[in-house]
């Protein structure tokens, strides 16, 4: 799967022998029911691409009918919600709504402006644009 926002940068990797139906499963039994397996979560979702992160929430919600980011949302609370969630959301969408978080209110959160502003490609600007007034 080609992607603009795959490339050599950072450190995480395609994991091998990627099933996204088998993570996307896997998630669901993790989930599902009273208690959450925490520690299944962060293995699957951290050791993904972001690419494969993607393909998992398409089968997510092929599979079970529902938002993947939903499910977690209804699922977690606090800093570890906020990570798993911003795990599976688009990076054009997740740059977009902090690009409005550091705008929003009384002054600005300028590094997080200039580090999306000048660290991205123009193509990836032009989703991120799209992304901001959808």
């Amino acid at each position: 799967m080609a992607s603009i926002w795959v490339g050599h940068r950072g450190t995480v990797r395609d994991y091998p022998d990627f099933s996204p139906s088998v993570d996307a499963e896997a998630i669901q039994k993790a989930i599902r029911g009273i208690g959450t397996d925490e520690k299944m979560l962060i293995s699957i979702l951290t050791e993904r691409s972001n690419a494969q992160r993607q393909l998992i929430v398409k089968e997510y919600q092929a599979a079970y009918g529902k938002e993947l980011k939903d499910d977690l949302k209804g699922d977690l609370s606090g800093h570890f919600e906020h990570l798993m969630v911003a795990l599976v959301t688009p990076p054009a969408v997740f740059d977009a709504k902090q690009l409005k978080k550091s705008m929003k209110g009384a002054g600005t959160n300028e590094d997080a402006l200039i580090e999306i502003l000048t660290t991205r490609t123009s193509r990836q600007m032009k989703d991120i644009s799209q992304a901001y007034y959808t």
